[in-house]
Order: structure tokens, then C-alpha cells, then sequence
């Protein structure tokens, strides 16, 4: 069994779930629970820099989720000679569109389908 860095453990928080849900439902009030749901999952379980935000913690989850269920950026880096910076900037726009829909619901926002 490992054992974790004392100062390392001094260094990280986690969020409660109550908190996590209230940012959701403040910041991305127009995400659909099928995708709520497993991002406050992912928000609950990772170990989080004590300076981290629950805005920020929230918005980073969102953003990654939104990368790869949301767009193409996995099937991206599969093709040879794409990194995963190039991939990020093919999809960038795509996951911008849909984090400002799920923030704002702005119909000027929705990605298309």
C-alpha cells in the first residue's frame, strides 16, 4: 500500500457533494442531468489543490467532460500525426459553444448536433 506525502495531503481538498451540486446548478443550470451527474462524480473523486475554487474545480470538470463525450477529440488524437494540443484546438470552439450553452441556455450558443 502507498503511502501519501504528508505535505501532499496538507496540500489537497475535496469538495462535498451538496456543494458541488449548488455549483452546477448555479454556474451550468442548463446542463442535462445525464451529464451532471457523472461530472459531479468526477468533481467529488479527484483531489483537488487547496486553492482550487469550486467555480474553478466545477468549470475544469466541465470542460474536459465536454472534450470528450461532447466532440470528436477522442477519435482526434487517434489519427496519427495529430497531438492532443492539435486535437484541443480542433475542437476548442465546439466545447466552448456547448460550456456557454449549458451556462447561458443562449440558443446563439447551442453547438449543432
Amino acid at each position: 500500500m502507498a503511502h501519501q506525502n504528508p505535505e501532499r495531503k496538507n496540500q489537497i481538498k475535496h469538495f462535498h457533494r451538496q456543494q458541488i451540486e449548488d455549483a452546477l446548478i448555479r454556474h451550468f443550470p442548463h446542463c442535462p442531468q445525464e451529464h451532471s451527474q457523472p461530472i459531479l462524480e468526477k468533481v467529488l473523486m479527484r483531489d483537488w489543490d487547496k486553492k482550487t475554487s469550486m467555480t474553478k474545480a466545477v468549470s475544469i470538470v466541465v470542460h474536459n467532460y465536454i472534450r470528450h463525450q461532447m466532440t470528436d477529440y477522442d477519435q482526434i488524437i487517434g489519427k496519427s500525426g495529430i497531438t492532443r494540443d492539435e486535437a484541443r484546438i480542433i475542437v476548442k470552439h465546439e466545447v466552448q459553444d456547448w460550456f456557454d450553452y449549458w451556462h447561458t441556455g443562449a440558443d446563439s450558443c447551442k453547438p449543432e448536433p
